[in-house]
Protein backbone atom coordinates (compact mmCIF):
# COMPACT_ATOMS: atom_id res chain seq x y z
CA UNK A 1 0.00 0.00 0.00
CA UNK A 2 2.94 2.46 0.05
CA UNK A 3 3.55 2.04 -3.24
CA UNK A 4 0.35 3.92 -4.21
CA UNK A 5 0.82 6.70 -6.03
CA UNK A 6 -1.87 8.97 -3.98
CA UNK A 7 -1.28 10.56 -0.71
CA UNK A 8 -2.45 10.83 2.58
CA UNK A 9 -5.39 13.62 2.61
CA UNK A 10 -6.55 14.75 5.93
CA UNK A 11 -9.97 15.80 6.53
CA UNK A 12 -11.75 16.56 10.03
CA UNK A 13 -15.71 15.80 11.06
CA UNK A 14 -17.58 17.50 13.48
CA UNK A 15 -18.29 15.10 16.42
CA UNK A 16 -20.21 16.88 19.63
CA UNK A 17 -19.34 20.09 18.62
CA UNK A 18 -15.40 19.25 18.34
CA UNK A 19 -13.50 19.19 14.68
CA UNK A 20 -11.32 15.70 14.91
CA UNK A 21 -8.90 15.49 12.04
CA UNK A 22 -8.55 12.24 10.30
CA UNK A 23 -6.68 11.08 7.13
CA UNK A 24 -7.09 8.71 4.43
CA UNK A 25 -6.45 7.70 0.80
CA UNK A 26 -8.30 7.88 -2.21
CA UNK A 27 -10.42 4.59 -1.95
CA UNK A 28 -10.48 3.99 -5.32
CA UNK A 29 -6.70 4.56 -6.15
CA UNK A 30 -6.73 1.79 -3.13
CA UNK A 31 -9.12 -0.44 -5.39
CA UNK A 32 -6.74 -0.13 -8.39
CA UNK A 33 -4.09 -0.83 -6.11
CA UNK A 34 -5.02 -4.01 -5.02
CA UNK A 35 -7.06 -5.30 -8.18
CA UNK A 36 -4.33 -4.76 -10.42
CA UNK A 37 -0.97 -5.94 -7.72
CA UNK A 38 0.27 -9.40 -9.85
CA UNK A 39 0.17 -12.08 -7.10
CA UNK A 40 -3.45 -11.64 -6.18
CA UNK A 41 -4.30 -12.66 -10.20
CA UNK A 42 -4.93 -16.32 -9.41
CA UNK A 43 -6.96 -15.29 -6.02
CA UNK A 44 -9.57 -12.78 -7.84
CA UNK A 45 -12.73 -14.28 -9.06
CA UNK A 46 -15.05 -11.85 -10.93
CA UNK A 47 -17.96 -14.22 -11.68
CA UNK A 48 -20.63 -16.02 -9.24
CA UNK A 49 -19.66 -19.68 -8.66
CA UNK A 50 -21.99 -22.64 -7.37
CA UNK A 51 -20.43 -24.91 -5.61
CA UNK A 52 -21.99 -28.82 -5.02
CA UNK A 53 -20.76 -31.18 -3.09
CA UNK A 54 -21.25 -35.43 -4.04
CA UNK A 55 -24.23 -35.16 -2.57
CA UNK A 56 -25.58 -32.82 -4.46
CA UNK A 57 -26.10 -29.95 -1.91
CA UNK A 58 -25.40 -26.60 -2.13
CA UNK A 59 -21.95 -25.27 -0.50
CA UNK A 60 -21.69 -21.97 0.49
CA UNK A 61 -18.46 -20.52 2.00
CA UNK A 62 -17.08 -17.30 0.56
CA UNK A 63 -18.90 -14.18 -1.08
CA UNK A 64 -18.93 -15.33 -4.34
CA UNK A 65 -20.38 -18.80 -3.74
CA UNK A 66 -23.82 -17.41 -2.56
CA UNK A 67 -27.18 -15.97 -4.14
CA UNK A 68 -26.51 -12.28 -2.98
CA UNK A 69 -23.36 -11.70 -5.96
CA UNK A 70 -25.85 -13.34 -8.56
CA UNK A 71 -28.78 -11.40 -7.67
CA UNK A 72 -26.24 -7.93 -7.62
CA UNK A 73 -24.68 -8.41 -11.30
CA UNK A 74 -28.35 -9.53 -12.33
CA UNK A 75 -29.95 -6.01 -10.60
CA UNK A 76 -26.72 -4.46 -12.31
CA UNK A 77 -28.21 -5.54 -15.94
CA UNK A 78 -31.25 -4.95 -15.38
CA UNK A 79 -30.51 -1.33 -13.95
CA UNK A 80 -28.86 -0.60 -17.40
CA UNK A 81 -31.59 -1.85 -19.41
CA UNK A 82 -33.89 0.00 -17.30
CA UNK A 83 -31.24 3.58 -17.79
CA UNK A 84 -31.29 2.47 -21.50
CA UNK A 85 -35.09 2.38 -21.32
CA UNK A 86 -35.65 5.85 -19.78
CA UNK A 87 -32.88 7.57 -22.56
CA UNK A 88 -35.12 5.95 -24.72
CA UNK A 89 -38.37 7.23 -23.41
CA UNK A 90 -37.15 10.14 -22.87
CA UNK A 91 -36.05 10.64 -26.38
CA UNK A 92 -39.77 9.30 -27.47
CA UNK A 93 -41.17 12.28 -24.97
CA UNK A 94 -39.40 14.75 -27.20
CA UNK A 95 -40.50 13.43 -30.16
CA UNK A 96 -44.00 13.42 -28.76
CA UNK A 97 -43.72 17.17 -28.01
CA UNK A 98 -42.36 18.01 -31.22
CA UNK A 99 -45.35 16.03 -32.13
CA UNK A 100 -47.92 17.59 -30.63
CA UNK A 101 -46.39 20.87 -31.46
CA UNK A 102 -46.32 20.05 -34.99
CA UNK A 103 -49.76 18.65 -34.79
CA UNK A 104 -50.83 22.73 -32.91
CA UNK A 105 -49.00 24.43 -36.06
CA UNK A 106 -51.24 22.17 -38.49
CA UNK A 107 -54.43 23.14 -36.50
CA UNK A 108 -53.74 26.58 -36.42
CA UNK A 109 -52.37 26.68 -40.00
CA UNK A 110 -55.39 24.78 -41.15
CA UNK A 111 -58.22 28.30 -40.10
CA UNK A 112 -56.11 29.96 -42.53
CA UNK A 113 -55.95 27.20 -45.12
CA UNK A 114 -57.16 28.94 -47.96
CA UNK A 115 -54.30 31.91 -47.29
CA UNK A 116 -51.13 29.87 -46.54
CA UNK A 117 -51.22 27.09 -48.52
CA UNK A 118 -47.56 28.00 -49.06
CA UNK A 119 -46.85 27.36 -45.47
CA UNK A 120 -49.01 24.26 -45.53
CA UNK A 121 -46.55 22.53 -47.79
CA UNK A 122 -43.53 24.03 -45.43
CA UNK A 123 -44.97 21.92 -42.40
CA UNK A 124 -45.57 19.04 -44.41
CA UNK A 125 -42.16 19.38 -45.31
CA UNK A 126 -41.23 19.33 -41.12
CA UNK A 127 -43.78 16.49 -41.06
CA UNK A 128 -41.99 14.39 -43.50
CA UNK A 129 -38.61 15.44 -41.58
CA UNK A 130 -39.55 14.68 -38.00
CA UNK A 131 -41.10 10.84 -39.48
CA UNK A 132 -37.54 10.47 -40.99
CA UNK A 133 -36.03 11.79 -37.65
CA UNK A 134 -37.97 8.67 -35.75
CA UNK A 135 -37.33 6.55 -38.46
CA UNK A 136 -33.83 7.02 -37.81
CA UNK A 137 -33.95 7.03 -33.95
CA UNK A 138 -35.61 3.79 -34.38
CA UNK A 139 -32.41 2.30 -36.34
CA UNK A 140 -30.41 3.67 -33.76
CA UNK A 141 -32.09 1.82 -31.15
CA UNK A 142 -31.77 -1.09 -33.27
CA UNK A 143 -28.13 -0.61 -33.74
CA UNK A 144 -27.78 -0.03 -29.57
CA UNK A 145 -29.60 -3.13 -29.19
CA UNK A 146 -27.57 -5.09 -31.72
CA UNK A 147 -24.21 -3.49 -30.01
CA UNK A 148 -25.14 -4.72 -26.68
CA UNK A 149 -25.35 -8.42 -27.59
CA UNK A 150 -22.35 -7.67 -29.77
CA UNK A 151 -21.11 -7.01 -26.39
CA UNK A 152 -22.55 -9.67 -24.62
CA UNK A 153 -20.92 -12.29 -26.68
CA UNK A 154 -17.51 -10.77 -26.34
CA UNK A 155 -17.75 -10.87 -22.92
CA UNK A 156 -18.68 -14.50 -22.71
CA UNK A 157 -15.61 -15.25 -25.40
CA UNK A 158 -13.53 -13.32 -22.67
CA UNK A 159 -14.34 -15.50 -20.07
CA UNK A 160 -13.88 -18.28 -21.99
CA UNK A 161 -10.24 -17.19 -22.89
CA UNK A 162 -9.96 -16.68 -19.72
CA UNK A 163 -10.95 -20.01 -18.69
CA UNK A 164 -8.78 -21.79 -21.68
CA UNK A 165 -5.60 -19.38 -20.30
CA UNK A 166 -6.16 -20.81 -16.94
CA UNK A 167 -5.90 -24.37 -18.19
CA UNK A 168 -3.44 -24.03 -20.36
CA UNK A 169 -1.37 -22.52 -17.26
CA UNK A 170 -2.35 -25.15 -14.95
CA UNK A 171 -0.99 -27.75 -18.25
CA UNK A 172 2.43 -25.65 -18.28
CA UNK A 173 3.14 -25.76 -14.82
CA UNK A 174 1.58 -29.33 -14.53
CA UNK A 175 4.87 -30.20 -17.14
CA UNK A 176 7.24 -28.25 -15.34
CA UNK A 177 6.84 -30.30 -12.21
CA UNK A 178 7.40 -33.53 -14.13
CA UNK A 179 10.35 -32.23 -16.22
CA UNK A 180 11.66 -31.16 -12.74
CA UNK A 181 10.96 -34.66 -11.18
CA UNK A 182 12.74 -35.93 -14.22
CA UNK A 183 15.42 -34.07 -13.66
CA UNK A 184 15.88 -35.25 -9.94
CA UNK A 185 15.59 -38.75 -10.86
CA UNK A 186 18.59 -38.18 -13.64
CA UNK A 187 20.90 -36.95 -11.28
CA UNK A 188 19.99 -39.44 -8.73
CA UNK A 189 20.63 -42.50 -11.70
CA UNK A 190 23.70 -40.16 -12.59
CA UNK A 191 24.92 -40.22 -9.03
CA UNK A 192 24.12 -43.88 -8.92
CA UNK A 193 26.32 -44.76 -11.46
CA UNK A 194 28.86 -42.69 -10.36
CA UNK A 195 29.02 -44.58 -6.85
CA UNK A 196 29.10 -48.02 -9.12
CA UNK A 197 31.53 -46.99 -11.10
CA UNK A 198 33.78 -45.94 -8.11
CA UNK A 199 32.95 -49.49 -6.74
CA UNK A 200 33.80 -50.95 -9.83
CA UNK A 201 37.44 -48.72 -9.90
CA UNK A 202 38.03 -50.18 -6.28
CA UNK A 203 37.39 -53.85 -7.03
CA UNK A 204 39.30 -53.65 -10.21
CA UNK A 205 42.42 -51.94 -8.48
CA UNK A 206 42.21 -54.70 -5.56
CA UNK A 207 41.86 -57.36 -8.49
CA UNK A 208 45.38 -55.50 -10.18
CA UNK A 209 46.64 -55.39 -6.60
CA UNK A 210 46.44 -59.67 -5.82
CA UNK A 211 47.40 -60.28 -9.37
CA UNK A 212 50.37 -58.39 -8.63
CA UNK A 213 50.75 -60.07 -5.24
CA UNK A 214 50.72 -63.38 -6.66
CA UNK A 215 52.96 -62.80 -9.60
CA UNK A 216 55.99 -61.22 -7.62
CA UNK A 217 55.27 -64.66 -5.15
CA UNK A 218 55.27 -66.88 -8.39
CA UNK A 219 58.53 -65.37 -9.20
CA UNK A 220 59.72 -65.15 -5.40
CA UNK A 221 59.03 -68.93 -5.28
CA UNK A 222 60.58 -69.98 -8.78
CA UNK A 223 63.59 -68.13 -7.63
CA UNK A 224 63.97 -70.04 -4.25
CA UNK A 225 63.45 -72.89 -6.45
CA UNK A 226 66.29 -72.07 -8.58
CA UNK A 227 68.52 -70.89 -6.26
CA UNK A 228 68.03 -74.48 -3.96
CA UNK A 229 68.37 -76.06 -7.36
CA UNK A 230 71.71 -74.70 -8.37
CA UNK A 231 73.11 -75.15 -4.37
CA UNK A 232 71.68 -78.63 -4.79
CA UNK A 233 74.10 -79.22 -8.03
CA UNK A 234 77.10 -77.19 -7.04
CA UNK A 235 77.02 -79.56 -3.74
CA UNK A 236 76.48 -82.64 -5.98
CA UNK A 237 79.08 -81.39 -8.16
CA UNK A 238 81.53 -81.06 -4.86
CA UNK A 239 81.14 -83.93 -3.99
CA UNK A 240 81.31 -86.06 -6.82
CA UNK A 241 84.62 -84.85 -7.21
CA UNK A 242 85.43 -85.51 -4.08
CA UNK A 243 84.93 -89.19 -4.14
CA UNK A 244 86.40 -89.20 -7.15
CA UNK A 245 89.81 -88.20 -5.09
CA UNK A 246 88.87 -90.72 -2.75
CA UNK A 247 88.83 -93.75 -4.86
CA UNK A 248 92.35 -92.19 -6.19
CA UNK A 249 93.62 -92.15 -2.54
CA UNK A 250 94.62 -88.26 -2.26
CA UNK A 251 91.62 -87.40 0.12
CA UNK A 252 90.69 -89.94 2.56
CA UNK A 253 87.54 -88.27 3.84
CA UNK A 254 84.69 -86.13 2.91
CA UNK A 255 84.71 -82.65 4.05
CA UNK A 256 81.67 -81.88 6.73
CA UNK A 257 80.14 -78.51 5.14
CA UNK A 258 80.00 -80.63 2.00
CA UNK A 259 77.74 -83.24 3.48
CA UNK A 260 75.85 -80.55 5.67
CA UNK A 261 75.33 -78.35 2.44
CA UNK A 262 73.86 -81.61 0.26
CA UNK A 263 72.25 -82.65 3.07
Amino acid sequence: MDQLVCGWEDSSVNIEGKGTPFWYRNPIAALRYILGHPPFNDHLLYAPVKQIDSSGERIYAEMWTADWWLKTQASFLVLSERLFLVRFSFCLGELECQREHVREIMSERSCQRDHVRESMSERSCQRDRVREIVSERACQRDCVRGNVSERLCQRDCVREIVSERTCQRDCVREIVSERTCQRERVRENVSERTCQRERVRERVREHVRECVRERVRERVRERQSQIVRESVSESVTEIACQFHCVRAGSVSRVSAPVLTRFV
